[in-house]
């Protein structure tokens, strides 16, 4: 199989990384990219497309409501946490609109990375995934248990506050950070 020079630097970091970790599954396919199924963490792909520059981590994070109301909160918690990366680490929040699924992505430049960056890039991707999942259970497990009650009692509904400027000058998540 040829690859890019940018495929063939991922793929050796990664079996560099491979060999230190003992996993023996750290290694690009033919078309670039490198999908782990991590216990308690879930699947994670490393993919570097052809010609551009960067080698991506994304990992699906949950399947969106089908109920308008709890999309709509869902995709505007995600949009805030997007915001500059503040709520995210510098990752992206994305919709795979096909298969209705959030995923969080985050690139790197091949150029600057070396063994000990990429072991370091996927820890901390992890880490987040881990977080975002959790955040995003937790939240929607509260407004699943809480909403028979709400509707129960009042059929009023109350607008999220609005995001309130930071010390930076910009806006600060509505109910702060994922992590």
């Amino acid at each position: 199989m040829s690859f890019s020079d940018d495929r063939a630097k991922v793929d050796q970091l990664l079996k560099e990384l491979d060999a230190k970790l003992g996993s023996g599954v750290l290694q690009l396919d033919e078309n670039g990219l490198c999908v782990l199924d991590i216990e308690e963490k879930g699947r994670i792909h490393i993919e570097v497309p052809e010609g551009s520059g960067l080698c991506y981590f994304a990992a699906p994070l949950a399947e969106c409501p089908s109920e308008p109301e709890r999309l709509a909160q869902l995709f505007t918690r995600l949009l805030t946490a997007n915001y500059y990366g503040q709520g995210s680490k510098q990752a992206t929040l994305s919709l795979d609109a096909e298969n209705n699924v959030i995923y969080l992505h985050r690139g790197y430049e091949t150029a600057s990375l070396n063994v000990a960056r990429l072991e370091t890039a996927f820890e901390t991707f992890q880490e987040l995934v881990v977080a975002f999942k959790k955040r995003l259970a937790t939240d929607f497990a509260e407004e699943s248990e809480t909403e028979a009650a709400d509707e129960a009692v009042t059929t009023e509904t109350v607008d999220p506050p609005p995001a309130q400027p930071n010390q930076a000058g910009g806006m600060s998540p509505m109910f702060g950070s994922f992590v």
